[in-house]
């Protein structure tokens, strides 16, 4: 019988991804990743996803990305991409933004917020300057 293989021998290569699970009942019932990035591949890589609800009920996903895509060209912005109730999720779609939240909240009905069309982001812009606490 061999041994099992060191933490090294199985992968010493990093990896990324934003994964999402549904719950009931306190378990687990369904695990998802919905973006995987390894180490030393020409990808993006996933930040923090946030959740929206819109108004006629359909859960997106709100995030960020960063890398290069597969043609090697610089990629910085936000995404969004629909989660359905079947346990597939739509094509991920580009958010348009002159400066993408590389952090953020969303409005959220966890939060007391209504479902709605509009997403209401507050947050860290790429690029932008923290100023420090001076209290």
């Amino acid at each position: 019988m061999r041994a099992a293989k060191t933490l090294h021998e199985l992968s010493s290569q990093q990896s990324y991804s934003l994964q999402y699970a549904v719950l009931r009942a306190g378990k687990v019932i369904r695990q998802r990743t919905l973006i995987r990035a390894e180490e030393g591949q020409r990808c993006v890589v996933p930040g923090r996803g946030r959740f929206h609800v819109m108004s006629d009920g359909r859960l997106l996903a709100f995030y960020y990305v960063q890398g290069r895509d597969a043609a090697g060209k610089a990629v910085s912005e936000n995404r969004v991409m629909e989660l359905r109730a079947d346990g597939t999720s739509g094509p991920q779609i580009c958010v348009p933004l002159k400066q993408p939240f590389q952090d953020c909240f969303t409005a959220t009905v966890r939060a007391g917020s209504q479902p709605s069309t509009m997403l209401d982001v507050l947050g860290h812009r790429v690029g932008a300057r923290r100023e420090k606490d001076n209290a």
